[in-house]
């Protein structure tokens, strides 16, 4: 049980600590912005 605790607090520290982590969240909030504003789009159209 302590050996699978171990490597994902290593994976979850990592991301969350890199630029990695950042740029997930940036990319992930204009892709769910753009999703509706089409839908929206097409709806008034």
């Amino acid at each position: 049980m302590i050996r699978p605790v171990e490597p994902h607090d290593e994976r979850v520290r990592a991301p969350a600590r890199g630029p990695a982590h950042r740029p997930r969240r940036v990319r992930a909030i204009p892709k769910k912005v753009r999703v509706p504003r089409v839908v929206v789009r097409s709806g008034l159209v």
